[in-house]
């Protein structure tokens, strides 16, 4: 179980996705207290944490996936359904911003904001969870095109090398 009781603050953190060159990609997260939790990765998986990367520096929330990875969790607590039940409601808007903005990619069919908030207000209602607040257009933009920039670099690394990110960390933001 991850350290994350408790734990109010997010610290900066190095992001490390290593492609695979026989077997799967990794993730690993090395915290700026120089703990770490690291796992091998599903195919594709490494563009999804890309879009994590994406919306949770985008949007400023700080409870989604990193935001939790930096206070403590590791990266097996969300796989465990104990710990998955202590997930923050903010983790759970940032999955759903993080899955719309999947769908997308994988359409070809870039929406207009006030589209894209009824799609994500659709999956939120199915999950019966409240959204916050929409997303602005500039926003959406600017999270389109840092995952694109993300996913380009990632497509260019050859097997075996490592894209390495900094998490932030944006105490208090949502």
């Amino acid at each position: 179980m991850g350290a994350h009781a408790g734990d109010p603050g997010t610290r900066l953190m190095q992001i490390r996705l290593k492609k695979g060159r026989d077997g799967p990609d990794s993730l690993a997260c090395v915290r700026d207290d120089g703990t770490s939790t690291w796992r091998r990765l599903q195919r594709a998986l490494a563009v999804h944490d890309l879009a994590h990367y994406a919306v949770e520096t985008g949007t400023g929330i700080s409870d989604g996936f990193f935001g939790l990875v930096a206070r403590g969790w590791d990266i097996d607590d969300f796989a465990d359904a104990e710990e998955r039940a202590r997930v923050p409601p903010g983790a759970l808007w940032v999955e759903l911003i993080v899955n719309a903005f999947m769908t997308e990619a994988m359409s070809g069919q870039l929406l207009d904001a006030g589209s894209f908030h009824a799609s994500l207000s659709r999956s939120a209602a199915n999950a019966n969870l409240e959204l916050p607040r929409a997303l602005a257009d500039e926003e959406i933009a600017r999270i389109r095109g840092t995952i694109a920039a993300l996913v380009a670099r990632w497509r260019s690394l050859a097997p075996s090398e490592t894209l390495e990110l900094t998490f932030p960390g944006v105490p208090g933001a949502r």
